[in-house]
């Protein structure tokens, strides 16, 4: 009596665990601004995400991210999460904020290398 109750909560894991795959592998987010801000809540938690600044960098970035999806179309899940990391600590002072040496997030404009490369946040020395 016990091996077959077994079988069936070992199958309703593996289902379980398979549907789960599944949403995460082929489940197109939402929209490109609540992606990032999942993102920003994921990586560094409600109250950058939640910031005047995080919500200027979330529609900066959004823009751009639609605008190239004109061309390109959308990216991925797990390319449009690394892409906005990579945007986030060139443009703005998260670094400084996650190391303790700035209080609140500061962003001004996405970092471009070709227009303003001097305004990378991660080559700065402060």
């Amino acid at each position: 009596m016990s091996l077959p109750r077994r079988q069936f909560l070992l199958a309703l894991a593996v289902l379980g665990a398979g549907a789960g795959m599944i949403r995460v592998l082929f489940d197109p987010f939402r929209s490109v601004p609540d992606e990032v801000r999942r993102v920003l809540r994921r990586h560094f938690g409600e109250e950058v995400a939640a910031a005047d600044s995080a919500a200027r960098f979330i529609a900066d970035y959004s823009a751009k991210v639609l605008a190239d999806a004109e061309r390109e179309g959308l990216p991925p899940r797990h390319q449009l999460e690394a892409d906005a990391l990579l945007a986030l600590f060139q443009s703005s002072n998260i670094l400084a904020v996650v190391e303790g040496r700035a209080e609140r997030l500061s962003y001004d404009k996405l970092f471009d290398p070709l227009r303003t490369p001097c305004t990378n946040q991660l080559a700065s020395s402060g």
